[in-house]
């Protein structure tokens, strides 16, 4: 803490590098900005959130590569970064010999940043959206001689014994030619599912860009509701709108759901088209 402290209020600018997505809270690019220090970020954690272009310095645009060609492209951006943006302006200086563009985006920073960002919303955040669903969920599970959790089991055991006959089939993607920007997509497919019901089950389509190795990355998801069925198997549709360019991709998935889980992975149970 003594070390920090000295950091903090004597730097000019807090430099946050890591590989995205592993940036946690980001406290300390918190504190600097309260002590007047510009923050350059790669575009993770709370600077995803903060940056709006002119309250510091965002390295790269939130791209998600290979780690070794991530930290390539990462590198080339902060270079590039600091001779045409950051070094200039630090140096920047008329008869005032003030470094006004500069001082300029410090205020900025301060006024954008230190009433939204603190330890004070991180842990009110966390006790809201975690602890207390937490201490709710417990609450709920272990009353009446723990039922709700004695139900979860058993879902969870019958989950485990018929989910190898559940199955995706014939999906279809309706309008993908000419597919454009804002354009909605029809999906339909054919689900197996064996002796479960439909409201033991989610079933989304999960959408968005491919990349170069042919994966959907960063995935979009929406439910796909039944419309009919013929004995197990059942014909479900939804759709989606498209949000980007480029080449795009769509599959169907199914996954178990239940009143007692948290996220529908906790079964560790997917079945894919």
């Amino acid at each position: 803490m003594a070390i920090a402290r000295l950091m903090v209020r004597g730097c000019d600018i807090w430099l946050n590098t890591p590989r995205r997505p592993h940036e946690a809270s980001g406290t300390s690019g918190m504190k600097s900005v309260l002590n007047g220090g510009l923050h350059c970020s790669i575009m993770d954690g709370w600077w995803a959130e903060g940056y709006d272009g002119y309250n510091g310095f965002a390295i790269g645009r939130g791209e998600m590569l290979e780690p070794e060609e991530q930290d390539a492209a990462d590198s080339e951006a902060l270079y590039d970064l600091l001779e045409h943006a950051i070094v200039p302006m630090y140096y920047e200086m008329g008869k005032s010999r003030v470094p006004e563009r500069w001082v300029q985006m410090m205020k900025r920073s301060i006024r954008t940043l230190a009433p939204r960002f603190s330890a004070l919303r991180m842990v009110r955040e966390y006790t809201l959206t975690s602890y207390l669903p937490a201490l709710e969920a417990n609450r709920s599970m272990t009353e009446q001689g723990a039922e709700r959790a004695r139900a979860a089991v058993t879902f969870h055991d019958r989950i485990a014994s018929v989910w190898s006959n559940v199955g995706v089939s014939d999906v279809m993607v309706h309008g993908a030619t000419g597919a454009h920007v804002g354009k909605i997509m029809h999906v339909s497919a054919n689900v197996h599912l064996g002796t479960l019901s439909t409201d033991e089950v989610v079933v989304q389509a999960v959408y968005g860009r491919v990349d170069s190795k042919g994966e959907i990355t960063p995935a979009h998801t929406t439910t796909l509701q039944p419309a009919s069925n013929d004995g197990s198997t059942w014909a479900y549709q939804g759709e989606y709108v498209c949000e980007e360019s480029g080449m795009q991709g769509c599959t169907v998935r199914i996954m178990p759901s239940h009143p007692s889980l948290v996220h529908l992975t906790d079964t560790h149970h997917v079945a894919y088209a």
